[in-house]
């Protein structure tokens, strides 16, 4: 039997990828690609494209690679001091938050990354294996309808955190529960 190693690293950056890709498609963007690299001169291993977006990529994309990699690390109860200290890391997440005033940003991240949780881990998997992964493939990974009134009605309901599992829908979990509706 092979023995496969994980570099849990690599795997973290991909869940922080595939994290910017689902809240972003949640979010209304249409994402181009995900893909993760070896760092680059600003020590960015990956990145995340999305189209032109006219009015700009909301805050919760922008600290939801953050809020994913500490899930992803120490499971959906971490603390503010957690956020803070992996946000002078990402320093360009830290940017986009502290340019938004909104101090309810942080909250409705963790619980559009509770929510969704399944789906990223699925596709950080695909892009920690290949290296890259589509719109297609995010959305895939969402289970969205091919049509787009449908789909739409879909992501409304994920950030509302009815569907498409039951997931706590509480920032670090709690007692509230939704119903599986697909």
């Amino acid at each position: 039997m092979t023995k496969h190693t994980v570099d849990r690293a690599q795997l973290a950056v991909a869940i922080h990828e595939s994290a910017h890709a689902v809240v972003g498609r949640v979010m209304g963007l249409t994402v181009r690609r995900a893909v993760i690299h070896e760092p680059d001169e600003h020590g960015h291993a990956g990145r995340c494209e999305f189209s032109r977006a006219p009015l700009g990529t909301p805050d919760v994309v922008d600290l939801a690679g953050t809020v994913a990699e500490l899930r992803f690390e120490h499971g959906p109860r971490f603390s503010a001091y957690a956020v803070t200290d992996r946000l002078g890391v990402h320093r360009d997440d830290r940017r986009a938050l502290v340019a938004s005033g909104d101090p309810g940003t942080l909250d409705r991240t963790r619980r559009l990354i509770e929510t969704t949780w399944s789906p990223i881990a699925e596709l950080a998997a695909t892009l920690y294996g290949f290296g890259e992964v589509s719109g297609e493939q995010v959305d895939a990974a969402l289970k969205l309808s091919e049509y787009d009134d449908e789909s739409t009605m879909q992501l409304s309901a994920i950030r509302a955190g009815t569907w498409p599992a039951a997931r706590p829908i509480v920032p670090g979990g709690g007692e509230l529960w939704r119903l599986h509706q697909s």
